[in-house]
């Protein structure tokens, strides 16, 4: 097996990533020298972050109390998974549509039990370090009509898993209205005063608006948001393993995944 069979789809995560430290309820990535290589001969950091940042899993128990958490997750479920890679090439802000997931859907063999990957290209070139906050705000999104039916399909397939190069799968309006549209120094991040305020303003009429999308793949699925990279991917058919840090009681967190060509794997 050469190495360029392997591909790490996982965004790096450091100060001032756009994806967790954009809206009212995330907490910007922050490092902290707690010890030091010249004081205390080794290095250690307090770090702070929210469980969105980066590349990140969603469980079922994202939008409903009784839906899987991150533990509650097989490992048969995240581990050497085969997928199919589905191409939807989208610009800045733009929408997959209905249309779009009809024609990438149609063009599978049988994919029962198959994983999906929906590459935009959003991902690529390490586009967040360029654009800053416009990434998350800029990403291209699945229109509800979409989401509907690329859930509804995946049910027909016994398919669990989503993953996706867009920084988020809405566009959250009334959120980007509110709050991510404001100067940086009038939305200072969680745990601020503005942000908790925010927050206890942010009604579920507003999230179910705001995140159709999500609500609606994760009512049956797992769901993979801000890949890295997944341009790289020359295959049609891969194999994945997605590594969530495992948190307790929590349905979202920052995950590695790694996606390997079946070619590769048969050449081993």
């Amino acid at each position: 097996m050469t190495v360029d069979t392997v591909v790490n789809l996982t965004m790096p995560i450091s100060p001032y990533l756009p994806v967790g430290g954009l809206h009212a309820w995330e907490s910007a990535y922050r490092t902290e020298p707690i010890a030091t290589l010249e004081h205390n001969g080794a290095n250690l950091f307090y770090i702070t972050m929210c469980t969105g940042t980066g590349t990140r899993l969603r469980t079922p128990g994202f939008g409903d109390a009784t839906g899987a958490q991150i533990p509650d997750m097989p490992l048969t479920a995240l581990v050497n998974v085969p997928a199919y890679v589905l191409r939807v090439p989208k610009g800045p802000g733009e929408a997959i549509t209905a249309a779009d997931v009809d024609d990438a859907l149609g063009g599978l063999p049988d994919w029962a039990g198959q994983a999906l990957i929906l590459v935009t290209g959003w991902g690529d070139a390490e586009r967040w370090e360029q654009l800053g906050e416009r990434y998350a705000l800029e990403t291209p999104h699945l229109s509800t009509e979409a989401a509907e039916i690329m859930a509804s399909r995946m049910a027909e397939h016994g398919s669990t898993l989503l993953l996706t190069d867009c920084a988020h799968l809405d566009r959250a309006s009334v959120a980007r209205e509110e709050w991510a549209d404001l100067p940086p120094w009038l939305r200072p991040s969680w745990p601020s005063d503005q942000a908790k305020a925010y927050v206890r303003h942010y009604t579920p009429e507003k999230v179910a608006r705001d995140w159709q999308a999500t609500l609606t793949l994760t009512r049956s699925a797992s769901v993979v948001v801000g890949l890295a990279g997944a341009g790289a991917l020359a295959a049609a058919e891969v194999q994945l393993t997605v590594l969530p840090l495992f948190i307790d009681d929590v349905a979202e967190a920052p995950c590695t995944v790694v996606a390997e060509s079946l070619e590769g794997i048969e050449n081993r």
